[in-house]
């Protein structure tokens, strides 16, 4: 029993000790803490005056807290707690931006070492150092170092020196290393690593009031704090009696300035826009109390007032502006944020306070009933290339993009999203997340903040939602939506929650307990039958087709993006691949439209047992509503009488996407600054910019959806294997943007060499590409043997077959191949014929790998069944040096091979031909090619029906699905394919410039000839020079862009004959029967005076109309009239400036009477036009006496798409956003006809004929006579 209780005394006195000395430990702790506080307060306090004049002067700007909130803070005058009882039940005052705490009574007393918005006037910013008042964890891991002795400042409040932080830059220093420091930098700031988007104080001007307006609102101003004295200690002395405690104003020793409660709405519209001056100047908002609200006290934090829409509002922004933004450096990239503190969080106080650390406080502006972002905006006005950060829900994104857009900047930010919401679905989308919990998961604030520098600029679609009665009459002004639209069971949900918050505001403080009373709304309707007849109550109606809406539904729902009552992806389905519909995409101008059957059927989709029924895509929606139905667009609901409502696209803005791949992120930021810089430097507009932000962003999302997709893949496997073929002896070809091995990181692979793995290859033919193993072999990732199917073209080397894991940015060497070699890897191939310069000479170009010095390149040819007979051919290369810059010249370089070219001549017009290629060797023996045939031209003016095709822009895909950059041309093998398939019925295709879009990667070319040898070896292929062939700057170029990746011409002009005076120079005729094709050059000057002038004009003027009636002009750019928006926003206008200056004349005057051209990827017909007007309306069919030249452009040989304009000029007659390609076919001397084929299915889709004879031709029109007569 003794021993018992021995024990238990023992267990008693070793409790006891250990609550003593833990005890001791954290008062000792908290002594430490509060002792190296007071030393860095009484330490700056000491600098203060030294500093005061190096650093302006700022007030701090006090705002009421409550005292229970103020647990551990210092008074910053005076050095005591102002958490003491006596202020536990008051309130205490917290500088709004750096977070100091002081008693009322000590407040007015304070130094003015806030953080300064302005230091216009400095050279230099000027570090603040300042005591660290609140804790956060806003700041990089190397900020939490001193940055003069690099000692960890984690520790300072346990020993050693306290610490300073600046209010700038955030970097920390010891109290103690100051001095040391501030000799060696002279305490200037960089501003740290959120330089770019803090908006420098010394941009930052202090605007200043003078004259009667002034001295008018300095005795207002005086007026008011004396009010607010005299009410104020009215309200402390009721305050005493009622609750028998001590007043907050009741220390006479130093009392406060407090401004007046505004009571009324006649005195908040007078007062409310002077409240944010009042803050600013040092003045604090009121803490209201109501005994009857469960919230006790609640801080008011208005700003300023919202203003009318409009010009009246802009006048009254300017007028009330304390601030101007001057002088912002051209790298600098400010964020300007919002902030909504009723959001879903209720988290706006603590936001706005971190981000005025962290910022520059003028960037930062809280949203409400008397504050729009119209302020923040007109302030940032003319800052250039400024950034939106909103947090907020969805709705408070929705605000800020309709101010954005009223404000109609030429180039409009992007906005980035901090989640504070309740679903927060746009930022789900934007990978921003789905709540601010992720926020502290992942750094802070800070990491936020550099998460917005380098973020991925993609657009957002936005709509536009009108209401009609049953007479067509608009019921309400438009709406806009940024997310979704819902009719029915979703929308009584949204609704009763949305009466709810009305009533009791106060159950709505955080996001899960607004999800617990969404659930809770929810489960109440699950038994309601309210919308039993729905599918007979709604009429749903998609791009003019009726839609049913299935017999059980209650509800549909209108989506714009992938995200749905916070995180649900409606468009999903396990049955993708057994339906039509695209992928969901929140940039295509497309809607999707779901539907569900109740209350359940939600909750299902809410835990993910259930999907939504999908119903169809569009781009237009109708839904007629025939009783009373709740409504909600992006989760603004309300109750609708029966109308009729039109869903249809009203523009897109700018988005930011979070990009969780480093080098993605990068590379995004780099090309939105590589425009900026353009911009700044004046190469572009900001109309410019915005265009190509459009493009940049809806490419780099799919690129980014596509990596995702692998990513999530990978992440599954073992092994992440990557086949791809690497030309031996050619391993430079590793970087680049445009083609598919410069897409892998060759130059950073590193070997991983496993030795059961192993890859064995058998030759077909050969190219450059690659194939993922994993995506083609499903059972690759259990077994780890696959296979795969590459359809390969000889490029004269022998290849092997690489196994990469890793994927692209870090590949791995696994394995290689034995070598891939053909029988003769040299052999000719590829033959391309073309018209020579007389009508009865035929050219063949071809590719091997024999020079001069191997083997004599010779044609063998002669008429089917007949003698055979042999032309010599010239042989042409170009080498690394005639390329003018890279990609071209560096890592796209490669050996061409040789080009060889012969002539064959004195060919029978109509006549049918055999030929083959043929080298022969130093040794006697030959080489030949396979036997190919062609029919020979027509006499010119011969009249037979000749069949011309026409198109431009093409490029070359991989017909075995090999990744390519992007897939930018894949559409090209529907164009190639239907061209063969037709190809009986076509006599010569020309082919209007951007052929391959090689770009600078050499071997490119190859691959294009390749595809297009069935054609190219029938018929002639003439060609025409464009942007992707020929620019490049100084190389002499008209245009002086980069279009041409370094080829500046040369391989086109190589690799391909034309019947020019100077191939250096591609412009040149050729006649073709009944044809007569002047094809101009539009990257070398053709302005009047010029040399190509002089030539179209020879070419237009010299032609026989009796014999060859048939008149057309064709060229790359459109130097006559397209309605194509990138002309609209690129060159505002509709074409190629300067280009019909002097055109027009001739085309008119020699009566042209078709111009064709390329470059713009679509299809479009004008009527006939001339100098802006149509002289004779649009038509199918033309006859009689020539009036005009019709313009077509066909550069929709399949390239990525160009979009039109909105509106359609009333010049423009037929209009086709699709790939195809035309065809022209003289019937005779007096008829011919033009069609519009799409590639996909070869169908006509536009034509005319033009019916005219001789005198038709011969007769006079418009600016077409001669201007003197011998007539008397």
């Amino acid at each position: 029993m003794s021993e018992y209780w021995a024990v238990i005394i023992a267990t008693v006195i070793f409790a006891s000790v250990s609550g003593v000395t833990i005890y001791y430990t954290v008062n000792q702790l908290n002594k430490n803490i509060s002792l190296s506080l007071m030393k860095a307060i009484r330490a700056r306090a000491r600098k203060y005056k030294k500093l005061k004049d190096k650093v302006p002067a700022s007030s701090h700007i006090w705002r009421k807290e409550l005292g229970s909130r103020s647990k551990g803070l210092k008074c910053c005058v005076c050095l005591k707690s102002v958490s003491s009882p006596q202020y536990m039940g008051g309130v205490i005052h917290q500088c709004d931006i750096c977070g100091a705490t002081a008693h009322p009574s000590c407040s007015g007393n304070a130094h003015k070492d806030c953080k300064c918005v302005s230091m216009v006037g400095f050279e230099h910013v000027i570090h603040q150092w300042a005591v660290q008042w609140i804790d956060t964890s806003d700041r990089s891991e190397e900020d939490s170092f001193c940055c003069y002795c690099d000692e960890s400042c984690n520790g300072a409040f346990l020993a050693g020196s306290p610490i300073w932080y600046c209010m700038w830059c955030q970097r920390l220093v010891h109290v103690d290393c100051h001095n040391n420091l501030s000799k060696e930098t002279g305490d200037i700031c960089d501003l740290g690593p959120l330089k770019r988007l803090i908006l420098s104080p010394l941009c930052v001007k202090e605007l200043h009031w003078t004259g009667a307006a002034g001295l008018i609102s300095s005795i207002t101003h005086g007026a008011n704090e004396l009010a607010s004295n005299v009410r104020e200690r009215i309200r402390s002395r009721g305050k005493r009696y009622r609750r028998g405690t001590i007043s907050v104003d009741s220390d006479s020793s130093g009392t406060i300035d407090l401004p007046s409660d505004i009571e009324g709405d006649s005195q908040e519209t007078n007062n409310a826009a002077k409240r944010r001056d009042d803050r600013v100047n040092g003045e604090l908002p009121e803490v209201h109390e109501s005994s009857e609200s469960d919230n006790d006290k609640q801080l008011m934090t208005e700003n300023t007032t919202s203003t009318p829409n409009g010009q009246h509002e802009d006048s009254h922004v300017h007028n009330n502006q304390k601030y101007e933004i001057v002088d912002v450096p051209s790298d600098s990239r400010p964020l300007l944020v919002f902030i909504n503190k009723r959001s879903g969080a209720q988290c706006g106080d603590s936001l706005r306070q971190r981000l005025q650390i962290l910022l520059n406080p003028i960037q930062v502006f809280e949203l409400g009933k008397q504050q729009g972002p119209e302020v923040g905006l007109t302030l940032f006005r003319k800052v250039p290339h400024f950034r939106v950060l909103v947090c907020g829900g969805d709705g408070t994104v929705a605000w800020v993009l309709d101010a954005i857009e009223k404000q109609k900047f030429e180039a409009p930010p992007p906005v980035a999203i901090l989640p504070a919401g309740t679903g927060n679905d746009l930022a789900r989308v934007l990978c921003w997340g789905g709540g601010l919990g992720i926020v502290e998961k992942q750094g802070g604030l800070f990491s936020v903040l550099k998460d917005v520098e380098h973020a991925a600029v993609t657009v957002l679609d936005r709509w536009k939602i009108t209401i009609k009665d049953n007479q067509g009459k608009l019921m309400s002004q438009p709406k806009y939506m940024n997310n979704y639209f819902g009719v029915g069971c979703d929308a009584k949900v949204a609704l009763d929650i949305h009466n709810l918050r009305e009533e009791n505001p106060e159950r709505f403080y955080s996001q899960f307990m607004n999800k617990v009373l969404y659930a809770k709304e929810g489960a109440k309707n699950m038994m309601d039958n309210t919308f039993d007849y729905f599918p007979w109550d709604v009429k749903l109606e998609i791009d003019g087709s009726k839609i049913n809406i299935p017999q059980d539904s209650e509800g549909i729902l209108v989506a714009n993006i992938r995200s749905y009552m916070g995180g649900v992806d409606l468009w999903k389905n396990e049955d993708d691949a057994s339906d039509n519909f695209h992928p969901q995409s929140m940039h295509d101008k497309m809607l999707e439209v779901v539907s569900f059957t109740g209350m359940l059927h939600l909750g299902r989709l809410q835990v993910g047992l259930s999907c939504a029924q999908r119903l169809a895509q569009g781009h237009h929606i109708k839904i007629e509503i025939k009783t009373k139905m709740p409504i909600q667009v992006d989760g603004e609901p309300w109750s609708q009488d029966p109308c009729t409502i039109e869903v249809s696209h009203h523009c897109q803005a700018f988005m930011l996407k979070r990009v969780s791949e480093e080098p993605i992120g990068h590379a995004a930021s780099i090309m939105a600054d590589v425009l900026e810089n353009a911009e700044n430097s004046g190469i572009i507009t900001a109309s410019q910019k915005r265009t190509l932000l459009h493009e940049i962003a809806s490419r780099l999302l799919i690129l980014l959806q596509l990596k995702q997709m692998r990513f999530l893949i990978m992440a599954a496997i073992r092994w992440v294997v990557l086949a791809c073929i690497v030309v031996i002896g050619c391993a430079t070809i590793a970087r680049g943007d445009e083609q598919p091995l410069s897409r892998i990181a060759i130059e950073r692979a590193t070997v991983a060499a496993v030795d059961s793995a192993s890859v064995k290859a058998k030759p077909t033919v050969l190219g450059l590409k690659f194939q993922y193993a994993n995506f083609k072999n499903a059972d690759y990732n259990r077994s780890g043997k696959g296979f795969l199917r590459l359809q390969l073209i000889n490029q004269r080397e022998d290849f092997s077959f690489a196994l990469f894991s890793g994927g692209l940015s870090a590949p791995k060497l696994i394995a290689v191949s034995n070598k891939v070699s053909f029988e003769n890897p040299k052999a000719p191939v590829y033959p391309r014929l073309a018209q020579g310069k007389s009508w009865n000479e035929m050219t063949v170009t071809w590719t091997s790998g024999y020079s001069i010095k191997e083997a004599i390149p010779f044609v063998e040819w002669g008429h089917i069944g007949g003698n055979q007979m042999l032309s010599p051919a010239g042989t042409l290369t170009f080498s690394r040096n005639s390329m003018c810059g890279s990609p071209a010249r560096t890592v796209g370089w490669r050996d061409p091979g040789y080009i060889h070219t012969s002539f064959l001549k004195e060919l029978w017009p109509d006549s049918l031909y055999t030929y083959r290629l043929g080298h022969r060797l130093l040794d006697g023996t030959h080489i030949w090619s396979k036997s190919y045939s062609f029919r020979a031209s027509p006499y010119p003016g011969q009249d037979s029906v000749q069949r011309v095709v026409i198109f431009g822009d093409m490029g070359k895909a991989e017909i075995d699905g090999s990744d390519e950059y992007g897939n930018y041309e894949q559409a090209s093998l529907y164009t190639t394919n239907q061209l063969i398939r037709e190809l009986d019925s076509i006599d010569m295709v020309i082919h209007i410039g951007d052929l391959s879009y090689a770009n600078g990667y050499l071997s490119q070319w190859d691959q294009f000839t390749a595809q297009i040898e069935p054609i190219a070896s029938t018929v002639p292929y003439m060609i025409g020079s464009g942007n992707h062939e020929r620019d490049w700057p100084g190389s002499g170029s008209f245009y002086g862009h980069n279009d041409s990746g370094g080829e500046c011409g040369v391989p086109t002009q190589t690799m391909f004959y034309v019947p020019a005076e100077n191939r250096a120079k591609l412009w040149y005729s050729t006649d073709y029967g009944m044809f007569r094709f002047c094809i101009a050059d539009t990257e070398e000057d053709w302005r009047p005076g010029t040399e190509q002038y002089k030539f179209i004009e020879q070419c237009l003027s010299s032609v026989d109309r009796s014999k060859q009636p048939w008149l057309i002009f064709l060229a790359h750019r459109v130097l006559g009239y397209s309605s194509a928006s990138w002309y609209e926003i690129m060159m505002g206008s509709y074409g190629e400036p300067m280009g019909r200056d002097g055109l027009e004349e001739l085309w008119q005057k020699y009566k042209v009477d078709l111009a064709v051209f390329g470059h713009i990827h679509s299809y479009e017909r004008t009527c006939p036009i001339y100098q802006n007007r149509c002289v004779q309306d649009g038509s199918n069919h033309y006859s009689g006496q020539f009036n005009a030249t019709t313009h077509v452009i066909v550069g929709g040989g399949g390239a990525m798409l160009s979009p039109f304009r909105a509106t359609v000029p009333y010049w423009s007659f037929f209009r086709d956003y699709d790939f195809g390609f035309s065809k022209l076919t003289a019937l005779n001397h007096s008829t011919l006809l033009f069609e519009y084929k799409k590639s996909r299915d070869g169908k006509v889709y536009d034509h005319f004929t033009i019916s005219r004879d001789y005198r038709d031709i011969l007769a006079c029109s418009i600016d077409n006579c001669p201007r003197t007569t011998l007539a008397v």
